[in-house]
């Protein structure tokens, strides 16, 4: 491993948003390797470097919007362990900052906000890795090591949570510890053999851990895969996603039957800012706030346009198919 004291422009190119591609591409040039594609990518041999990287993680995508999902994904994979080493070693590293936060025009780059303001993978990604108290996990093999970042000015004190869970999202084992941790520091809090209890199942089974109570949290599941992700069997996930209605938004719930990473919500044909976006669902419920660009679109219209990529569906036609269904925000419990 390596270890730094300050590490600044270290970064991963992927590209941008399709609405972005098609600002200068037409369809017949929707390809990495066409004349117009190359002639935005200012890296020499970037293109090839993020199809190289895919193969080693990912399934190959079917369509130029799937492989613009999974080198986004790849992106947020780069960065965040990066981030996440360097936390973990707080006080010999006392810094991280990632190239680039923004593009100068459209194109794949290193950027996690591309020309046009839209926000790719990576910038939802950096407002969990890069949040004041900050769980992560350093995965040996099966076994983990859990650290817990505290970059407030105050201890810190609650419970861990985590465990061993199938892609039904029935938990196998779990376990918790409480943690105290003073202000301005970093401290492994347990460490996990996950072997035992995926049992051979390393395809159908996964790690997870959250902040489960105190400072921080709660905090939604997060996934560790023991394969890469190209190797593990993913489920039909059965995501629902309901619709409700607020003042001067509109709030989507997701939730799922199964395990389902890499989840990107879209709206076909409408521009919206969201809260949060590629997400895992893992046994939680992930809220996110909907935002239309145009004030006057309808949560029906909305709902009629709502389009969520997995990467279960990087290898196969169309999208993950969900129930949709719109709720009255006096009716839907909040978490």
């Amino acid at each position: 491993s390596h270890y730094i004291r300050f590490c600044s422009e270290f970064g991963f190119e992927a590209f941008p948003d399709m609405a972005t591609l098609r600002s200068f591409c037409r369809e017949e040039d929707l390809n990495p390797f066409s004349a117009v594609m190359e002639s935005h990518q200012k890296c020499p041999d970037g293109n090839a470097k993020i199809l190289a990287y895919l193969a080693q993680h990912y399934r190959y995508p079917v369509s130029m919007e799937k492989l613009v999902h999974v080198s986004q994904l790849l992106q947020v994979d780069a960065i965040r362990l990066g981030v996440e080493h360097m936390r973990r070693h707080r006080g010999r590293c006392m810094g991280a900052i990632y190239w680039q936060l923004n593009d100068c025009w459209p194109g794949p780059s290193w950027s996690s906000i591309d020309y046009f303001g839209r926000w790719k993978a990576l910038h939802y990604a950096a407002r969990r890795f890069f949040a004041p108290v900050f769980l992560s996990a350093c995965d040996e093999g099966p076994v983990m090591t859990l650290s817990l970042s505290n970059e407030t000015l105050s201890e810190i004190e609650g419970t861990i949570e985590f465990g061993v869970s199938d892609r039904s999202l029935d938990v196998i084992h779990s376990e918790t510890r409480p943690y105290r941790l003073p202000a301005l520091s970093a401290r492994d809090l347990a460490v996990f053999d996950a072997g035992p209890y995926l049992d051979g199942k390393e395809r159908t089974r996964f790690f997870w851990y959250r902040i489960l109570s105190g400072d921080g949290g709660p905090t939604p599941r997060t996934a560790v895969l023991v394969v890469r992700p190209k190797h593990f069997d993913f489920a039909d996930p059965g995501i629902q996603c309901r619709l409700v209605q607020e003042e001067g938004f509109m709030r989507l719930v997701l939730e799922s039957a199964s395990f389902a990473k890499g989840v990107r919500v879209g709206f076909d044909g409408l521009e919206a800012d969201l809260s949060d976006n590629y997400v895992d669902l893992c046994g939680d419920v992930v809220e996110i706030q909907v935002r239309p660009h145009d004030p006057s679109v309808s949560i029906e219209t909305l709902a009629s346009a709502l389009r969520v990529l997995s990467v279960r569906d990087l290898d196969r036609e169309g999208a993950s198919a969900c129930r949709i269904s719109i709720e009255s925000a006096m009716t839907l419990p909040r978490n």
